[in-house]
């Protein structure tokens, strides 16, 4: 189960999607309310690729690996994780 303790490295489509990677419990989606998201983060099962052609954008941005509840804040809501 993901944690707000938990480390993750952070992915940004450019807008309110993050992908965040974490080493052994899978990859999610983080919808960050600083661009208008609400703050969640979901289970994601797909790769960076599938992340990309989701958001449909080329690549994504690397922000580096950060504790998941210091870098999205103490509000952050994890959803069926």
């Amino acid at each position: 189960m993901l944690t707000a303790n938990d480390t993750a490295e952070f992915l940004w489509s450019f807008h309110d999607k993050w992908l965040l990677i974490t080493e052994y419990k899978g990859s999610f989606i983080w919808s960050d309310p600083e661009y208008g998201g609400d703050n969640t983060i979901k289970p994601f099962s797909g790769s960076i690729w599938n992340f990309c052609k989701t958001e449909r954008i080329p690549y994504t941005r690397g922000k580096g690996t950060h504790v998941i509840g210091s870098y999205c804040g103490p509000d952050v809501k994890i959803i069926g994780a």
